[in-house]
């Protein structure tokens, strides 16, 4: 296969190719021209079938001539000032071709924030990237406090953070203004919701056959969406003992596990039994699949069939769907809800294979001052 070849324009990247895209069977070469717009030639190998080989010939002479002209193209731009050869600095150009470079669900995410961020600058006449400096970071992190979750405003500052070191790499930028930008101290908290059990009544018989299966099992888990959905037979461990009340266990990798060491959770009764009714139902080594029999390999086709269901149900829209079945969970468990006996919270903690209680405490919306109370069993309470 070529070396792909790359054309540098001081620190900025201008062109590269050919490179090899396996899942497409196309060779393609890509450059930035001097609006800020990223371009993209493609060009589909010869009797190339998805799924085969990628070839060890040299690509396509077509694609080779496409990228010999755009090298003509970046070298005769050199030759122009420096100021008329540097990108231009438009904060909505900038942002937007930012968000596009994102695959999705994330693209979906980050262009969200770049709306909300566009808006506020242009109330304040805020048109390039030199304009937008560590004082105007802080005032709209301030400003979007008031609407915004902590956890939502931390997430979309690291967005916009990136973005603004993608700057700093082409040379747009000296220095990124979002590092010297902190979030306010004080933030209005978002109630993280959770299902009731009249409310997932309602949210099932609104579900496809293979989105209830997604739900029982993420609801009776608590396992957060990337493990569930990579779930194998593997990680399924039954009990093999007829006189045990406990079905077995499900097997969460560590590499599903923000501590990397891994942990167990339990399977209950309802949970065992969409299991036992999907062994051998499908030809895949996946526990959950689509509604083709596939293996789901994207969490946000989860989380948008979720939000279909709810909204046929007429139930209220979740703001993280996926996360919502991981907070039902926690919340079923201590207030009985899961097996019929209430759990403590040092047990559920570790279902969630958390590391610190408080974590946990925070999933349930649990006070400090009853936290305490909830972690104490019935024969742990003193008279």
């Amino acid at each position: 296969m070529r070396t792909p070849v790359t054309i540098r324009q001081g620190r900025a990247l201008m062109a590269s190719g050919p490179n090899w895209n396996p899942d497409r069977g196309t060779w393609y070469v890509q450059y930035w021209d001097q609006g800020w717009k990223r371009k993209t030639v493609t060009r589909k190998a010869k009797g190339f079938k998805i799924g085969s080989p990628a070839p060890t010939k040299k690509p396509p002479p077509e694609a080779l001539k496409e990228f010999a002209r755009l090298a003509e193209v970046e070298a005769e731009s050199r030759k122009r000032s420096p100021d008329e050869a540097t990108l231009p600095g438009l904060l909505a150009d900038f942002l937007r071709e930012h968000a596009e470079s994102y695959a999705q669900p994330t693209r979906n995410s980050v262009e969200t924030v770049t709306a909300h961020f566009l808006d506020w600058c242009k109330s304040r006449g805020l048109e390039e990237l030199k304009q937008v400096g560590s004082a105007a970071c802080s005032n709209w992190l301030t400003a979007r406090s008031k609407v915004a979750a902590p956890s939502t405003l931390s997430r979309e500052r690291a967005q916009l953070a990136r973005a603004w070191s993608k700057a700093c790499e082409l040379g747009q930028m000296k220095e990124n203004p979002w590092r010297k930008a902190k979030l306010p101290v004080r933030m209005i908290p978002k109630d993280r919701g959770a299902w009731t059990s009249a409310e997932f009544d309602k949210l099932i018989k609104k579900c496809k056959p293979w989105l209830k299966d997604v739900l029982v099992i993420g609801t009776q888990t608590g396992i957060r969406i990337s493990a569930l959905i990579s779930l194998t037979w593997n990680d399924v461990e039954w009990n093999k003992d007829p006189n045990s009340s406990l079905y077995g266990r499900i097997r969460i990798r560590p590499e599903f596990d923000k501590a990397k060491r891994g942990y167990r959770v339990p399977i209950s009764r309802k949970c065992h039994d969409v299991l036992a009714a999907r062994v051998g139902k499908f030809d895949t080594d996946h526990v959950l699949t689509g509604m083709n029999g596939k293996p789901i390999r994207l969490r946000g086709v989860v989380a948008t069939a979720i939000l279909r269901a709810c909204k046929s149900a007429r139930l209220s829209k979740p703001d993280s769907p996926n996360h919502h079945m991981r907070r039902t969970f926690g919340r079923w468990a201590v207030n009985g809800d899961l097996t019929g006996e209430k759990i403590p919270i040092h047990k559920v903690s570790k279902w969630y294979g958390h590391s610190n209680i408080k974590t946990t405490m925070i999933y349930l919306n649990e006070k400090d001052d009853l936290s305490d109370e909830s972690i104490l069993g019935p024969e742990d309470k003193r008279n």
